[in-house]
């Protein structure tokens, strides 16, 4: 199997399953039960949530434990119009039309109600976001701006550190959020004395398990639950807590520790199958950004002329190798929203594919899949009587 979907969803550690099979036999106690079993599934949780503020060096940090990135981003975007709104004039948030569907969705859904304005931030086609038109958007009355870290379908990486510092030289009470979904458990974040607020991630894109999230907030920040009816998590988010899942997610940053800020493996791997693909496929073009500095080596986005995306894809699906047209909560739409938002025309966004790389990739694997990419274009393009 040629499993390149990573930025869909990753394969589970095969130490992170053991940790959590660990915690599903022995540790089945609730949380909030004060008896010895109950006790011991506390101190797991305690235990993750004080790793997860190391990884980020908040040691004063809300960490909220939640089904997935998708409720943490909803979660703060609530708490910013319940808390924020009140007192601005004219409040905006700030945006790109190309974040996640769970942040750009979810800020229509909680600010499109005119409750505040929504400004969205320039782009190039290559997702590059336009530093002078960002700084222009924002105001006295900006609630919040929200950058993800890296783009899940284009694979381009944002100075949020530097965005987040403008943005506060720049408005007055505002809130910076960035959905690090892509960078977490691949990059170092020391967001102790930055101008970021929260952040948010989900362990299944660094193969921990799917089914948890987590929402890391500064201790100044004020949240208020989506839901109620319980005191766990601080009374943020009610229910009983998945303690394995917890566990999990733990697991999967301790087992990444070694490989955290060291990309030149998958930079490696990448390089390949650029050159590979450059080489053999005429008329080709990469949308993820070339300089490496603006870039993730974990995701290649290209378009190949003549040859639709989802057709390549099931033809690649039937040998054995596995890639993606677009982000996976999206991929019910027949053009990726994140592409044509961009600046790139409807038949180019068509003809995409997704490459995503993870650390359990080998550069073996990278050589067959371009074989098996080459030999389907030119069976394609044979078809359609492409002319070159």
């Amino acid at each position: 199997m040629l499993y390149f979907d990573n930025a869909a969803t990753t394969k589970i550690d095969e130490e992170v399953l053991r940790c959590m099979c660990e915690v599903l036999r022995e540790h089945y106690g609730n949380a909030s039960s004060r008896h010895g079993p109950g006790r011991s599934s506390k101190e797991i949780i305690n235990r993750a949530r004080s790793e997860l503020k190391n990884y980020f060096a908040l040691p004063e940090a809300k960490i909220i434990f939640a089904a997935s990135a998708t409720e943490a981003n909803n979660m703060l975007l609530h708490s910013v119009r319940q808390n924020y709104l009140r007192g601005k004039k004219d409040p905006n948030v700030v945006t790109t039309k190309i974040e996640h569907p769970s942040v750009y969705e979810a800020v229509r859904h909680w600010f499109g109600d005119k409750s505040a304005k929504i400004r969205y931030i320039q782009t190039d086609a290559k997702g590059n976001i336009d530093v002078a038109h960002y700084q222009s958007l924002i105001d006295e009355n900006t609630v919040l701006v929200s950058i993800n870290h890296v783009n899940n379908e284009l694979g381009t990486k944002n100075d949020i550190f530097t965005l987040a510092r403008l943005a506060k030289e720049a408005g007055g009470e505002v809130i910076f959020h960035s959905d690090l979904v892509q960078g977490a458990g691949k990059y170092a974040y020391d967001l102790k004395n930055t101008a970021i607020d929260a952040v948010t991630l989900s362990a299944h894109k660094f193969h921990g398990p799917k089914g948890i999230g987590a929402l890391i907030a500064k201790d100044n920040l004020r949240l208020c639950p989506l839901y109620y009816g319980g005191e766990q998590e601080d009374g943020l988010r009610p229910g009983t807590e998945n303690v394995a899942a917890i566990e999990g997610l733990r697991a999967a940053l301790a087992t990444a520790k070694s490989t955290i800020g060291n990309h030149e493996s998958i930079w490696q791997m990448n390089r390949l199958l650029v050159a590979k693909l450059t080489d053999e496929v005429p008329n080709i073009c990469f949308h993820t950004p070339s300089e490496e500095e603006k870039a993730s080596p974990y995701i290649l986005n290209l378009a190949i002329d003549g040859c639709k995306g989802e057709v390549l894809s099931r033809m690649l699906d039937e040998e054995g190798a596995y890639v993606s047209t677009s982000s996976a909560c999206s991929s019910k739409k027949k053009i990726s929203r994140v592409l044509t938002e961009a600046g790139i025309d409807n038949q180019e966004a068509q003809n995409t594919l997704r490459i995503s790389l993870s650390r359990m990739n080998t550069a073996e694997e990278c050589e067959r899949l371009a074989e098996v990419l080459i030999k389907n274009v030119r069976r394609l393009r044979k078809i359609l009587k492409y002319k070159e």
